[in-house]
């Protein structure tokens, strides 16, 4: 159902984003549209007026071209699966994969504040803050559903989160975000 609901959602967005680029080209109108992303599929593209363009997506081979290109460490746990990676818009990096049956999306950028990267945007109402360490935690989640966390690691210079498609609880989004904080600071 969620990923009819994902596919239907997608769907929305291409044809909003074609229609938005004819009247573009046709004078009229300006597109915009925000970036939409679940644990399962992401879709991005910026607000920037009549030139809005997509971010591009760039697939790559492994974790280490996030490291060779943008000095950043993003790698899944040794139990994951059906891995891809992806670096967004030349400065985001994310990793899809399959853990303990769910679906996992983990994003890391350089930063300088905590920004919310997790591309989703259904309110799960206000986040429970966990500690991993020096670093804060939010933590969004519909118990036994769908979550996400999201933290600025300070001592890292980035931001991150880790989004679970189901089966989501606070302790098993604090245990991702708690590995990747972990990864972060080791600089691994």
């Amino acid at each position: 159902m969620k990923k009819q609901s994902v596919a239907g959602v997608l769907a929305v967005l291409l044809a909003l984003g074609l229609g938005a680029c004819s009247k573009a080209a046709s004078g009229a109108g300006s597109p915009s549209a925000k970036e939409t992303t679940t644990a399962a599929t992401s879709s991005s593209t910026e607000q920037a007026g009549a030139s809005s363009v997509p971010n591009p997506v760039v697939q790559v081979d492994s974790p280490d071209a996030f490291k060779d290109q943008l000095g950043l460490t993003l790698q899944p746990d040794d139990t994951a699966t059906g891995q891809s990676y992806q670096i967004i818009g030349g400065t985001l990096a994310q990793a899809e994969f399959t853990q303990d049956g769910a679906q996992i999306t983990a994003r890391v950028q350089k930063a300088s504040a905590f920004e919310d990267i997790s591309g989703i945007y259904d309110s799960y109402g206000d986040p429970k803050q966990v500690n991993v360490g020096d670093v804060d935690v939010r933590i969004y989640v519909v118990d036994g559903q769908s979550g996400y966390a999201a933290w600025y690691n300070e001592a890292a210079g980035v931001v991150g989160s880790v989004a679970q498609a189901s089966g989501a609880s606070v302790e098993s989004l604090t245990d991702l975000a708690t590995f990747y904080v972990n990864q972060e600071s080791k600089g691994l």
